[in-house]
């Protein structure tokens, strides 16, 4: 079980270090181009980054909302192809296929209506 745990532990620091890695070079990047310094605006941000790496289990299930967060990773380009579902609305989408059938408006006619302004 401690295998398990730490086995998990580990692959969530190699992800946070990914995730913290591509934030600097994002915010190098908005350095460069358009001149400013996140850094120095908030030097705080240093330590966050490096912080995140080895304690990503307190911001990943304490800091956010552990619904939102799993909605997020698996299920935010449910459904449409090309769009992202934000916040919960991707598991919500899941959920109603499931109870309501993903063929529920198969049934449905399209209407049109035209209306002439004079």
């Amino acid at each position: 079980m401690l295998d398990l745990v730490l086995m998990v532990y580990w692959i969530g620091v190699i992800i946070s270090a990914y995730q913290s890695m591509c934030d600097w070079m994002l915010y190098q990047r908005a350095k460069n181009e358009v001149g400013f310094d996140v850094f120095r605006a908030r030097p705080d941000m240093i330590s966050f980054l490096i912080m995140r790496i080895f304690i990503w289990p307190y911001y990943v299930f304490l800091c956010k909302n552990p619904i939102e967060f799993v909605s997020r990773c698996f299920f935010s380009h449910y459904g449409d192809p090309g769009h992202t579902y934000f916040g919960t609305l991707g598991i919500r989408n899941c959920l109603n296929d499931l109870i309501k059938g993903r063929n529920r408006y198969q049934g449905c006619q399209p209407k049109i209506a035209i209306f002439s302004l004079d």
